[in-house]
């Protein structure tokens, strides 16, 4: 080992020695440097791979930083000091070689070392292919490229470096070339059928530049013909191989590639079959939407904006109308029964209440490319008000159709994107192009006119139905009715004849309900209601559902207080801390009526233990938070919460809730109770009636040791399945209950005022009780 290292630092003495006399580096500038490669030698040849592996990226590293100094020491040497007729060149085996390529080609040798060691990292080779265009070693580097390729024949990543390089150098012929050899070796690539695609649209459209450049220098010669007929074969040949949520973003990715085209109007007018293309995408898309519905209705919401385009500004007499093209989209999704909650999000993020300058502007109508590849290429103006405060939580249910693409959640369904979007966008390699934000808020609009006036069609006919059956018929005539969108909705929500439940579903109805006002109107507000809470107890929901759902009703202004007590008392759900801080937050913001609001909280709490539980041992301020702020709506919290320690509310997880609720109150009296006694002197508690003020904390102290004995005794009552998150709130409880023991007889000795001797209490009798109860499992953990 040492003989080798011995051999590298020898084969250095002619460049080190050139150096110093070429005066570029002091003698003890030459030990450093000496010194600096002995060590990053003994560490390369080290045994652990790990560790070679990154002391030769240390290494590499230093020689680079090396180079970059010497050159900048070359140059100015250069500049300052007249020729002093010394030789700048170094003997090598290979003959003599300029001082300035002496560490340049050290890098290459360890780079060669590392690589031949490490042939499967391909960050390794990646490096090695930077440095070499770096310093515009083109010849070294197609031979680096053609290594890593030769031992990483399944690396997605080099095939790109190589087109790209391979374009930078011999032009996009030969780059279509290096991507149909890697297709040979990755059949099932999407990325590299993506980027044969670009490289065939580019193809295409350079042609189309180059011969608008020269159109003047080859008059009466033949042009060439631009056609798309190879993007629709590389197309439908990807569709073939690839698998899974593949095929839909390689047909999003061909969107993307009509939208970034379509804009080019003098490109499009020279393709004689470009119809062709956004055709077969849209067809491809449309095709397939029983595997991947949302690309369904991606194609559907195409087909009912064109109708409603051309409605607006007059077009084809044979073009749809938007009833009808909405209708067909209605009957598609109850035939493609995973369609419906997609088509049913879509509805209600459509209906969302906006900002009005987000509406559409007759006189600016959105930009969209048609089915048919028409090209409408004008935006609105963005809105003023930052339109962020509108729902975006991410949806599980809605988001496994996505298939990893972030964007399309905000393109398909219409959510108001946040200010971010343009730059998410961009860095998405299936959506760029598609669509920006100001073309989003547009679309956002439309859809918005159009579906508000169907709803309140809708609403006639709930008005009329409601009128002629009374309120046992009107479901079962409802899901007859004539209206195919009422049908739709109902479809999603009816207690007997439902054909899919989801929570989109119960949101569209929610929707729907909210406009249905009126007295006479009641009936289908209330068989809403009803829906809502047999969903709460539905099999056929998953929890995460019900939870939605729950959360649905929550957040309603027009809800009662009555149903969404009787949802919360009725659902089996476990809320996430998420999802119970924005339960509490819309109950504080909708509900003015103080008991009511105790009430509907406790019962939020009761929903959420695992909350309660992880805030508990963990002593977060989850909880604190919620009474704290409870405690500013009603001040008088502490005597409202005595009425609850029996559970009157019917809650599940109600000995849990009473320890947590038990140990607030307990905090909040002591905390008051050393308020009070630091802001007195000892003779204050002396002077008037001592016997009174005894009596007075005496039964300060007295609640204080009762509601810590409704949370002990509680604490047996509380179920946590793992074994050992119980112990751990079992130790807490009698944690708690012990320090708040401690407390009172360190006040007591302080100001003898509690009498605690008559109520036989010490902290040793509950230290006692605690060892006792849990045994070897009680560890003593006071603060």
């Amino acid at each position: 080992m040492a003989a080798r290292v011995q051999q590298q630092l020898e084969d250095m003495v002619p460049e080190l020695n050139k150096l110093k006399e070429l005066q570029l580096y002091s003698e003890e500038e030459v030990r450093e440097i000496v010194k600096k490669r002995r060590n990053y030698e003994y560490m390369v040849i080290s045994t652990d791979p790990v560790y070679a592996r990154n002391a030769f990226r240390d290494y590499i590293k230093y020689e680079m930083e090396l180079d970059r100094e010497l050159q900048q020491r070359l140059r100015k040497s250069k500049n300052e000091s007249p020729r002093t007729g010394l030789s700048d060149r170094v003997k090598s085996d290979y003959g003599s070689v300029p001082v300035r390529v002496t560490v340049r080609r050290r890098i290459h040798r360890i780079f060669k070392r590392c690589l031949t060691r490490f042939p499967t990292i391909t960050a390794l080779w990646k490096d090695y292919c930077s440095f070499c265009y770096r310093i515009k070693a083109y010849g070294v580097m197609n031979r680096v490229i053609m290594s890593a390729l030769a031992k990483n024949p399944s690396c997605e990543s080099l095939w790109r470096l190589a087109t790209k390089y391979t374009l930078t150098q011999n032009g996009s012929k030969a780059a279509k070339n290096v991507v149909q050899m890697a297709l040979r070796t990755n059949p099932k690539s999407l990325e590299l059928f993506t980027l044969l695609l670009e490289l065939e649209v580019h193809s295409t459209h350079s042609l189309f530049r180059y011969a608008q450049e020269d159109d003047k220098e080859t008059e009466g010669v033949d042009k060439v013909e631009l056609s798309s007929k190879t993007w629709i074969i590389i197309l439908k040949h990807a569709i073939v191989a690839l698998q899974g949520g593949d095929v839909q973003k390689m047909l999003f990715f061909a969107a993307t590639i009509c939208a970034r085209i379509g804009q080019l109007t003098k490109f499009t007018r020279e393709l004689k079959d470009y119809d062709d293309f956004p055709s077969t995408v849209f067809d491809e898309m449309f095709n397939r939407r029983k595997e991947h519905p949302l690309m369904g209705l991606y194609v559907w919401q195409h087909r009912l904006l064109e109708s409603l385009l051309v409605k607006q500004h007059g077009g084809r007499k044979d073009a749809a109308n938007p009833e009808a093209v909405f209708s067909s989209i209605i009957e598609d999704s109850v035939e493609n029964k995973e369609m419906m909650s997609l088509v049913s999000q879509f509805i209600v993020c459509s209906l969302n209440t906006i900002d009005e300058d987000m509406r559409q502007d007759d006189e600016k109508p959105v930009w969209v490319m048609d089915v048919e590849g028409e090209v409408n290429g004008t935006h609105k103006e963005e809105p003023t008000q930052d339109p962020s405060n509108v729902e975006t939580e991410s949806d599980k249910e809605i988001d496994i159709y996505c298939e990893g693409i972030e964007c399309l959640n905000d393109i398909c369904f219409l959510r108001i994107p946040s200010p971010q979007f343009d730059s998410v966008n961009e860095r998405c390699r299936y959506t760029k192009g598609l669509i920006d934000r100001k073309g989003l808020v547009s679309l956002h609009g439309v859809y918005r006119n159009f579906l508000s006036d169907t709803i309140a069609k809708v609403v006639e006919v709930i008005q009329s139905i409601v009128k002629m059956h009374n309120a046992e018929q009107i479901e079962d005539t409802l899901l007859s009715a004539s209206d195919d969108f009422l049908r739709f909705i109902m479809l999603q929500i009816a207690t007997q004849g439902a054909v899919l439940y989801n929570s989109s579903g119960y949101s569209l109805a929610l929707e729907l309900a909210k406009q249905c006002e009126g007295d006479e109107l009641m009936p289908f507000r209330e068989l809403v209601y009803r829906s809502l809470l047999q969903s709460m107890v539905n099999p056929e929901l998953s929890e995460a559902m019900k939870a939605k759902v729950l959360l649905m009703v929550m957040h309603s202004h027009d809800v009662g207080i009555g149903t969404k007590l009787d949802a919360v008392r009725k659902s089996s759900v476990s809320l996430t801390r998420q999802q119970l801080q924005s339960a509490v937050d819309s109950t504080f913001l909708l509900v003015t009526d103080e008991t009511r609001l105790l009430e509907l909280v406790l019962s939020l709490m009761a929903a959420s233990p695992s909350v309660l539980i992880d805030d508990f041992i963990n002593e977060t301020d989850v909880v604190n938070r919620i009474f704290s702020k409870m405690h500013n709506r009603i001040p008088g919290i502490m005597e409202a919460l005595q009425k609850y320690r029996t559970n009157k509310l019917g809650l599940r997880n109600f000995g849990l809730l009473s320890v947590i609720v038990s140990f607030w109150q307990v905090r909040c009296i002591m905390e008051k109770l050393n308020a009070e006694i630091k802001e007195k002197e000892f003779g204050e508690f002396l002077n008037g009636n001592c016997q009174t003020v005894s009596q007075m904390y005496a039964k300060t102290a007295s609640e204080v040791i009762d509601l810590c004995e409704i949370a002990a005794t509680s604490c047996d009552f509380v179920h946590i399945p793992d074994k050992a998150k119980k112990v751990e709130f079992n130790n807490r409880c009698w944690n708690r209950y012990l320090r708040r023991a401690k407390d009172l007889e360190q006040l007591d000795l302080m100001i003898p005022i509690f009498n605690l001797h008559s109520f036989n209490f010490s902290s040793d009798a509950i230290g006692a009780r605690a060892v006792a109860k849990l045994g070897k499992n009680f560890v003593v953990n006071i603060d």
